[in-house]
């Protein structure tokens, strides 16, 4: 071997080409991380995919790093598949050189995790959580601010499978370590807060769930421009509480106060504005203004027609409230026309057990019922119950509540024995899963009065109608609509025991 200076002219050259070679790969990585900001996850995609061509095989390093942020990008475009296989390409090569409780791997698995939570794969994902979660705890101190996300993630994903109490466990976990590690007006707080509340709001507690979202609204307050598109999506939580409370005037106050920060902060055709305009839609349907309902639905599509792709999910939402709505106005072929098209959309997009086809197919049979169509009520009811008994737990919501569309159709064939079997089961989960004031317990109840009242079992009929309205008296406000379907179910019951004074009384109620 010829050894050579500091002045040899080919060693200077071959030098100085390795270093060029360097700094270029570190201003592609520095671009393309730069497109991961913007959001522009295209341009993003190929610059990373630039560098991986002239990356060697054998540079574990780089390639490691590359197939991590590549995917990230497709996770974040959507392509959760392809997001996936590169986690995994990153697994493989980890596991070669890295011990089992290495940091990073726990970082890897968490993101392995993330694809499979974006798929609907809720017991996986838990899985490759607990994978993080099991090496966070043996290689960290246990008030480090990373076990904050991986409580987060296995929260978000016991709130998926409808297990809110474990779900909230979790979620109290990450403030607990974000309250020890951060600011008290952090902005990773204020997330937490929404999570908690998001809570609260699915179990019935509006009281809680309002508190939550407004310690949120409060830290964001402190540190964001008043037209920041986050204040955006708090003011829409909180209007969705008041929706729910039946205080729609408040819940269509926030959503204006939605709209005007959007419109500052949004181009005129972003999907996030047709949102809001969906929202406000939904609260004027409940308000039973069907034109003006139909009208900001109207909007919708047309900012999904232009900013969106012609088989996008979110346009299948948006096909279903419209469905719902000529449903609610009798509109039935309409409704079905529009709930096919959401359907037709779904099956091309979401894999076959994805719980946005449970709800069309529950949106469908809820039309064949009205329609009086009842064997394809039962056909499409029962698709639901299938994809649900597959991806939940025995005891989630969901289940009670497509065991209650089952009773109604049987109790529309007027087999009332077959009805009050499915209201049972649904109101033992419901007893199981749900706070005793829920409002879908007063629906159960009530469900279970109208049987008994049809097979004049007055006495027992009116018991399940009081239960009905002591939780509608204790979570609805006074002047709710639903109040006075319950009013009038004791009314006809009091009438039909021909007790007059009772039933004129609940009558005028």
């Amino acid at each position: 071997m010829k050894l050579t200076n500091d002045s040899d002219e080919q060693l200077m050259c071959i030098t100085e080409h390795i270093r060029k070679e360097f700094q270029a790969s570190i201003g592609w990585y520095r671009l393309g991380h730069f497109m991961i900001k913007l959001g522009e996850f295209n341009k993003a995609q190929e610059i990373f995919e630039k560098i991986l061509n002239s990356t060697l095989e054998s540079d574990s390093s780089q390639l490691l790093s590359l197939y991590h942020h590549l995917g990230y990008i497709n996770n974040q475009k959507g392509n959760h598949e392809t997001a996936l296989m590169l986690y995994e390409r990153t697994l493989e090569i980890q596991l070669k050189f890295l011990p089992a409780n290495h940091p990073l791997l726990a970082k890897t698995y968490n993101c392995i995790g993330g694809a499979h939570d974006d798929m609907g794969n809720y017991s996986t994902a838990l899985s490759f959580y607990q994978k993080a979660l099991d090496i966070k705890q043996k290689s960290l101190p246990p008030n480090h601010l990373s076990f904050a996300g991986v409580y987060n993630n296995i929260g978000g994903i016991h709130r998926s499978l409808g297990a809110y109490a474990i779900a909230l466990t979790f979620f109290q976990k990450t403030k607990e370590v974000q309250q020890n590690s951060l600011p008290s007006y952090h902005p990773n707080l204020a997330a937490t807060y929404t999570n908690i509340g998001e809570l609260y709001d699915k179990t019935g507690d509006y009281s809680n769930a309002l508190d939550s979202y407004k310690k949120a609204l409060d830290i964001q307050l402190r540190f964001l421009p008043p037209t920041h598109p986050a204040l955006a999506i708090t003011y829409n939580n909180i209007s969705e509480v008041h929706k729910e409370m039946g205080d729609y005037s408040s819940a269509l106050s926030l959503q204006q106060k939605t709209l005007e920060i959007q419109q500052k902060s949004l181009p005129m055709y972003h999907p996030k504005l047709a949102i809001n305009y969906s929202n406000i839609g939904s609260i004027h349907a409940l308000k039973g203004e069907y034109t003006n309902a139909l009208n900001f639905y109207d909007k919708t599509l047309e900012i999904q027609k232009k900013s969106l792709l012609p088989d996008h999910p979110c346009l299948a939402s948006t096909y279903n409230r419209i469905g719902s709505l000529h449903r609610e106005i009798g509109n039935y072929s309409m409704a079905l026309s529009f709930h096919q098209k959401a359907l037709d959309i779904q099956l091309k997009n979401l894999p076959s057990n994805h719980p946005d086809i449970a709800a069309t197919y529950q949106f469908i049979g809820s039309v064949e019922t009205e329609l009086g169509h009842y064997t394809n009520a039962l056909l499409f009811h029962q698709k639901t119950l299938e994809i649900e008994e597959r991806s939940l737990p025995p005891n989630h919501p969901d289940l009670a509540k497509t065991y209650n569309n089952i009773g109604e159709v049987h109790d529309s064939m007027e087999d009332y024995s077959i009805a009050l079997s499915f209201y049972q089961k649904a109101l033992e989960i419901q007893q199981v899963s749900l706070p005793a004031y829920h409002t879908d317990l007063a629906v159960t109840y009530s469900n279970i009065g109208g049987v008994y009242d049809e097979m004049e079992d007055l006495s027992t009929a009116l018991t399940y109608y009081q239960k009905t309205l002591e939780i509608e008296q204790k979570a609805l406000p006074p002047n709710h609509p639903t109040l006075a379907t319950t009013y009038s179910n004791i009314g006809g019951v009091y009438e039909k025991m021909e007790n007059y004074p009772a039933a004129l009384s609940f009558y005028e109620k």
